[in-house]
């Protein structure tokens, strides 16, 4: 019975299945790769987009600290403050990398020179800057792929851990920072209306710099305010460092 099977069509049988099956499954692992890359495409133009949109907010949000940081010092210096052009770092739950304290301050300075404000543009700026600008994170697209697990069709996996580690410090810095900032400075305005300084009025020079240097809590909350506004400068140039190197290698992937 056996002798009577021609082998030779056996194996070229075998042989067509064998190839037919590799054929289909190569297939299918192109058919996945490419489906795998459009997605790939999809989720990094997104991410692109909403990391621009991060930007400006980020940018928007940096210059209303710089306006603050830099009218808190030029009201302490017209007061006489020892405190005046003197930083000292403001400690956060989280940790602020490598960027300088000092070098934060000088930028706020350099962009909003203290020596151009009058003491009525001081204060109003000043007042003008009491309701904290956030930084809302566009994390949509990241968010949605990381919890489908559409991520893992990135391929650059250093390109996957930055942007993992951007949208942790969006988080990290986003909260207890902006939250300091607003108890604080939403204090110092409290203590100036209570002063005779409130917010909807436009007092006289005079009687700015009267209160000011009555009342050494005043200049205490001043002081406070213009540090806070500093590493709020600090801790978002950080992210907005990063929102911009994160842009340039997405910019790069999709030419």
């Amino acid at each position: 019975m056996f002798r009577s099977l021609d082998w030779g069509k056996l194996a070229a049988e075998f042989a067509v299945i064998v190839i037919g099956i590799l054929a289909a499954l190569a297939v299918d692992d192109w058919r996945q790769s490419r489906n795998d890359r459009a997605t790939e495409r999809y989720i990094l133009q997104g991410i692109l987009s909403d990391l621009e949109r991060d930007r400006d907010d980020i940018e928007s949000a940096v210059n209303t600290a710089m306006v603050r940081a830099s009218a808190a010092n030029k009201l302490l210096s017209l007061i006489d403050h020892p405190a005046a052009g003197v930083i000292e770092f403001v400690p956060w739950t989280s940790d602020p990398g490598n960027l300088d304290q000092q070098q934060a301050f000088d930028k706020a300075l350099e962009q909003y020179p203290a020596n151009t404000l009058s003491v009525g543009g001081a204060y109003r700026m000043l007042v003008a800057t009491a309701s904290m600008q956030r930084v809302n994170v566009s994390a949509a697209t990241y968010t949605e792929a990381s919890a489908s697990g559409e991520m893992d069709t990135v391929q650059d996996t250093e390109l996957r851990a930055e942007l993992a580690q951007y949208y942790y410090r969006t988080t990290q810095f986003g909260v207890t920072p902006d939250s300091r900032v607003d108890a604080n400075f939403h204090h110092f305005r409290n203590s100036l209306a209570a002063a005779g300084l409130p917010s909807g009025v436009r007092p006289a020079d005079e009687d700015i710099l009267r209160v000011l240097r009555a009342d050494d809590t005043l200049a205490a909350e001043l002081i406070n305010t213009r540090e806070f506004a500093v590493s709020q400068i600090m801790l978002n140039g950080i992210v907005l460092e990063a929102a911009i190197n994160l842009s340039s290698s997405l910019k790069h992937l999709s030419e």
